[in-house]
């Protein structure tokens, strides 16, 4: 056999392997792409849809039961919970586009409709009705005290701003009436004790912290009824095209508030355990917080009711119209999404 004959045998068989290789190597790939949630052809296969949430009670207990019992996956979602210790990092992911969703206060939503996000209220798991508080340095009274003083809120145009402007016009003073510097919940009674601020609004477990070492409590969010009002905000998108998703998370929290009413004993042990805070200051916790049942979503989705999303959002609206947080009105129709609840 001459060499030329030699050569080309040769060259078929590493022609041939190179060709196995590359089939081969697409192979898996084709694989990893289709296991990693996505088929070829581009559809959403096994994706999990992502919430961003803080540890506020009044969403983050029955969040957690419904991972802890297997609520979502009953309803066929896949869910994953981006956990932040600061409020404004929850909302400054879904902001960022990081998560699909987050847990927040309604004003909030209404602040992201104005600046141009395409968002959907969908879900209202709790008001606060006395969970969110103003404490203050121990000669501060009340409210009325705060003229000419240092009041700190989570951040400018937030909800924890509109809660403190809602307080001092309640008791006859104004933004102009007190000096606004921003200091995040969990700040505030450091704030306090380096003498930074004179007040500052926060929550537990750090109101229990302030008052046991002298601070006063002087107004909570049950001084202001309505004032604030946390919901399940998602990207429109989302809501439109992956309704059965957002279905599923409502549905899962829905089981999971049940769950806490009819096992709060088996509730408050599991909380306790996932989150570090005793059963006591659970209980304490939740004392200022009315966490909404299935019955009382429709209610508040309803827009005949007195009080719901639609008649609390034109309060909000024409608040933020009058301090110049927003220049237009937000469209509350395309705002709330109330399928999902009333369906």
């Amino acid at each position: 056999m001459d060499d030329d004959h030699i050569c080309e045998k040769e060259v078929c068989s590493w022609w041939k392997s190179s060709v196995f290789v590359i089939l081969l190597l697409f192979c898996f790939i084709f694989l990893g792409i289709f296991f990693s949630g996505y088929s070829v052809f581009g559809h959403e296969g096994y994706s999990p849809i992502r919430i961003a949430m803080n540890a506020w009670p009044g969403y983050s207990h029955h969040t957690f039961l419904a991972l802890e019992n297997g609520f979502f996956e009953e309803e066929g979602v896949d869910v994953e919970i981006n956990m932040f210790n600061e409020y404004m990092d929850s909302l400054n992911a879904f902001r960022d586009g990081k998560v699909d969703g987050f847990f927040g206060v309604y004003s909030d939503a209404i602040s992201l409709a104005a600046e141009g996000y395409p968002v959907s209220v969908v879900y209202v798991s709790d008001f606060s009705n006395g969970g969110d508080v103003i404490m203050a340095s121990p000669n501060v009274r009340n409210v009325s005290n705060l003229k000419g003083r240092t009041v700190s809120v989570a951040e400018l145009n937030s909800f924890s701003h509109l809660f403190v402007l809602d307080l001092l016009e309640k008791n006859g003073l104004n933004e102009n009436d007190v000096n606004i510097v921003v200091v995040p919940e969990p700040e505030v009674l450091k704030m306090l004790e380096l003498g930074y601020i004179d007040a500052g609004h926060t929550f537990e477990p750090f109101q229990s912290e302030a008052i046991a070492k002298g601070y006063n409590l002087i107004a909570s969010s049950a001084d202001v009824p309505g004032s604030i009002v946390d919901v399940l905000v998602v990207r429109k998108d989302v809501a439109q095209n992956h309704p059965e998703k957002v279905k599923g998370v409502i549905e899962g929290l829905f089981l999971a508030e049940r769950f806490l009413v009819e096992n709060p004993e088996q509730s408050r042990s599991y909380i306790s355990e996932r989150t570090g805070v005793t059963s006591y200051d659970l209980n304490e916790e939740l004392k200022g917080i009315k966490i909404l049942n299935r019955e009382e979503n429709k209610d508040i989705f309803n827009e005949t009711k007195a009080f719901s999303l639609y008649a609390r959002g034109e309060f909000i609206v024409d608040f933020f119209m009058k301090k110049g947080v927003i220049s237009e009105p937000v469209d509350l129709d395309e705002l709330i999404d109330s399928r999902f609840v009333l369906d």
